[in-house]
């Protein structure tokens, strides 16, 4: 069944119907808020101003820039997951996450269409990045955008636009 609101075209979204069964469940809200958060990353990622740089004047897009912040300026849901994530060392899903939500999953910092983290700390050693979910993975909707990227050096950024942006908040 087609969700009514939502773009139909190349990024719309659908509901199969054993997906249904989840709205019958009692979950309509948490499935609304993955879907709406799916596509208001759909809208981002496919607005006119995000393709700045292409005329070849390389210019920095928003999206490249890494924007410095805090714990306050995220959204309440965020700074719930950080408080979880740090008390529980940032090894891991912490207790209660649904199956397939990630948790210090590999970061790869290698994708030239996101921006680059810092690679190595001042003395030289190599930073390692791990993924984090801040919202919990839906069967049957694909993961939030929302993240949180951990270096080895301690470091903690945060986007909710799929890596295409980032706040350093630690």
């Amino acid at each position: 069944m087609a969700l009514a609101g939502v773009n139909g075209g190349a990024g719309g979204l659908a509901v199969s119907e054993s997906s249904s069964a989840l709205l019958s469940a009692g979950l309509k809200g948490v499935l609304a808020f993955a879907i709406a958060d799916n596509a208001n990353n759909f809208a981002k990622q496919n607005d006119s101003s995000a393709n700045c740089g292409e005329s070849g004047d390389n210019s920095i897009c928003e999206k490249d820039k890494i924007k410095e912040g805090s714990l306050a300026d995220l959204p309440d849901d965020a700074i719930e997951m950080y408080q979880k994530y740090d008390k529980h060392g940032w090894k891991g899903n912490v207790k209660g996450q649904a199956k397939g939500t990630r948790a210090h999953g590999k970061y790869h910092n290698n994708d030239p269409k996101y921006p680059e983290l810092p690679k190595l700390e001042p003395d030289g050693t190599e930073i390692n990045y791990f993924e984090f979910d801040i919202h919990d993975k839906i069967e049957g909707v694909g993961r939030s955008s929302s993240r949180f990227v951990h270096g080895s050096d301690g470091s903690v950024y945060y986007t909710d636009i799929h890596y295409e942006g980032f706040i350093k908040i630690k």
